[in-house]
């Protein structure tokens, strides 16, 4: 945050004089922010947090999610940087959640028999792999904050045909995981833009990744007396070797 009087003196500087970060979980101001010389700034944060009382945090929360999620909506993938776990996702196939790399997009949430429910979709980005597919997980919403939300069932959804297919794993039974897929659906009628839209956004950041993280290639070696790489047909000591 950055902080100056709102009324100046004419001869004032323009710039902000107090800038301070604060931890909303913490509700305290991050004292390793600072560089040395900005001890006025965090005395300045410090009483400012003080003055807060829970209504201003909730409003500092709300406009801080909603900067974030502003943020993640018009991202260019090709610009942001994202380490994956590229060994167990070209080796073993493993999935990734979307939330784990984007937590404050918007969240696919839904009710169902009047119990609130959320999903967690999972993609695969195997650099060969041309599906069109997302494993989707729904976990119902816990009643305490905190707490660890239990995972009400799965399948297997095609955003190019449209089609879904039971998870045979799945915690719940096939009558109620098409109940809650239904009731995702209705609530996300623009379900399958919404996961073609990130599967894109996924293997966009994971070939990035990649790119990023290959060794590089060693310069070929080429021999005095072997044939020049450039095709002439001479030796390469007598061409590009000379």
């Amino acid at each position: 945050m950055g902080c100056k009087e709102s009324n100046p003196a004419p001869d004032a500087s323009m710039g902000i004089p107090y800038i301070f970060q604060i931890d909303l979980d913490t509700r305290k101001v991050v004292k390793s922010f600072f560089k040395e010389g900005r001890t006025e700034s965090v005395k300045f944060g410090q009483s400012y947090i003080r003055e807060l009382g829970d209504e201003e945090w909730a409003h500092l929360r709300k406009v801080f999610l909603s900067a974030k999620r502003t943020l993640t909506e018009n991202l260019n993938p090709e610009k942001v940087k994202y380490q994956f776990n590229i060994r167990q996702i070209e080796k073993e196939a493993a999935r990734v959640s979307y939330i784990s790399v984007l937590p404050f997009d918007e969240k696919l949430d839904f009710t169902s028999d009047f119990r609130e429910f959320f999903v967690n979709d999972y993609y695969c980005l195997k650099s060969d792999c041309t599906c069109k597919s997302v494993h989707l997980v729904f976990h119902e919403k816990p009643a305490n904050t905190g707490s660890k939300a239990p995972i009400a069932g799965s399948l297997t959804y095609s955003y190019g045909s449209q089609r879904d297919c039971f998870d045979e794993n799945s915690r719940g039974s096939r009558e109620r995981v098409g109940a809650l897929f239904s009731s995702l659906k209705s609530t996300r009628p623009d379900l399958a833009s919404v996961i073609r839209k990130r599967h894109r956004i996924l293997k966009v950041l994971c070939g990035n990744s990649q790119r990023k993280n290959r060794p590089p290639t060693s310069p070929l070696k080429v021999g005095r007396n072997d044939p020049c790489p450039c095709g002439s047909g001479r030796k390469f000591k007598h061409c590009c070797g000379r």
